[in-house]
């Protein structure tokens, strides 16, 4: 469970793809129904490319995925296929041949400085299809949770953004227009040092990715830019003793 940085690039004028240049846009959206979709690449001996670049040398350790049909590709970084990442997982290098996940989450070893990264797409899950992708997050990480917390004290909620319509008959259509993430955490017995570590990321007031459940197999692909919003709760001791730890919660809307 980790927060990390927001995306690293936010435009469409990062993005430069070798095919169906209007749906490249989609990758910045974590709304996995609208994907970039490759034109004319549907056959596996063909290689659909994407290169995000950055204004200026960004250090990325995570590389995310979601909603993708990619069985072979390779990652890459300054436009030199050379420059693989050196990844925890799922794969040792970028280099990936038979791929069956949907979505991945890629920690990289050590954080590296780069100028671009570069997707080489290769071939799907289901040969000779047109390669698909649903939203690409290219960030670092800012802090890692000491824990999971307790049940009942994960409460993830996905909320629509809905309207409402109330037939003649008293029947009710409704129309849904995105929906976004809400999740309440608790904790308690946190040490001064993490109080300390998560006021920094309160007091800095931007947007932060969070990543409730990152594993390199299996992952559910839960992940998704929030703010914290609401007050800072962590001076609160969690016993009589000062030396028990503190407590508090943290409310996270996705932006």
């Amino acid at each position: 469970m980790e927060f990390c940085s927001a995306n690293f690039y936010d435009t469409t004028t990062q993005i430069a793809v070798n095919s169906n240049t209007l749906t490249a846009g989609y990758v910045l959206s974590r709304d996995i129904r609208r994907q970039y979709t490759s034109q004319g690449f549907n056959n596996d001996l063909t290689t659909s490319t994407m290169t995000i670049s950055f204004d200026e040398t960004t250090t990325i350790d995570r590389i995310v995925m979601l909603g993708h049909n990619i069985k072979g590709m390779n990652i890459y970084y300054g436009g030199v296929t050379a420059n693989a990442f050196v990844l925890t997982g799922p794969t040792t290098t970028s280099q990936f041949t038979g791929n069956t996940e949907t979505s991945l989450y890629m920690p990289i070893t050590t954080p590296i400085a780069v100028t671009s990264v570069t997707f080489d797409f290769k071939s799907t899950m289901v040969a000779n299809s047109e390669k698909a992708i649903g939203y690409i997050l290219l960030t670092a990480k800012e802090y890692t949770f000491p824990r999971v917390p307790a049940a009942g004290d994960y409460k993830p909620v996905l909320k629509p953004k809905e309207l409402k319509h109330e037939l003649s008959t008293g029947g009710i259509r409704t129309h849904v227009v995105d929906q976004k993430w809400n999740v309440k955490l608790k904790y308690k017995y946190f040490s001064s040092t993490d109080r300390d570590s998560l006021k920094t990321i309160y007091d800095d007031h931007e947007t932060k990715a969070f990543i409730p459940f990152n594993t390199t197999s299996g992952w559910d692909g839960i992940v998704f830019e929030s703010n914290w919003t609401g007050p800072f709760e962590f001076y609160a001791y969690s016993d009589n003793a000062s030396s028990s730890g503190f407590s508090g919660s943290i409310t996270l809307e996705e932006t």
